[in-house]
């Protein structure tokens, strides 16, 4: 037989012969398990008392310069935040600045968080708040008579709003035209936000 039949007819046999056997297994890699999402931030217990406080008004109407007290019926946003953290810290509404500026400079509602003292609305990590943060929503441009809370490449932005983070991506704040509420941050309208934490 010539060698090339030869070499052909041996590959052929070999092809058909049945292991005795069984090939071993691949070895498996198993992936690891999904990374657990961060824990929420722990509430202090000062930032649970002042979210109870707030949530006390849940449903209050809104009102400018609303203080929720004869002469000064409904809340306004301010008005949530001072009659909140003013329960935990003593601090009469009356004794809080006006001026969103002046009321950071005072730090009665506490000092700014380095990171969220300016952050535009796409880079605002929820996992870096935590419940009881006081929250200013800015927009650009929208000048009110005090200094802006943050200016970003060459833009001022100002208060337009504030609000209490309540945890799980919600904020509790008196509602312009509304009421206190939790609402997710998501569905506020702000182009920065500016944070302090008591």
């Amino acid at each position: 037989m010539p060698l090339r039949l030869f070499l052909l007819a041996t590959l052929c046999c070999r092809a058909q012969e049945v292991p005795t056997e069984a090939p071993p297994a691949p070895a498996t890699v198993s992936a690891p398990p999904p990374a657990a999402p961060p824990a929420p931030a722990p509430v202090s217990p000062r930032a649970a008392r002042a979210l109870a406080a707030g949530e006390a008004l849940l449903g209050e109407p809104y009102r400018w310069g609303g203080r929720n007290e004869p002469g000064h019926p409904g809340v306004d946003c301010l008005g949530l935040l001072y009659l909140a953290w003013g329960s935990v810290t003593g601090t009469p509404w009356r004794r809080y600045p006006v001026n969103p500026s002046e009321l950071v400079t005072s730090g009665l509602l506490g000092a700014p968080v380095p990171g969220l003292d300016g952050v535009l609305r796409a880079e605002v990590d929820t996992a870096t708040l935590q419940p009881g943060d006081v929250l200013y929503f800015l927009m650009a441009n929208y000048e009110i008579p005090d200094s802006p809370l943050w200016t970003h490449e060459g833009t001022p932005y100002w208060p337009w709003h504030t609000g209490l983070y309540a945890g799980d991506g919600r904020a509790l704040h008196a509602q312009p035209g509304g009421r206190v509420r939790h609402q997710d941050l998501a569905g506020i309208a702000f182009d920065a936000l500016y944070v302090t934490r008591p």
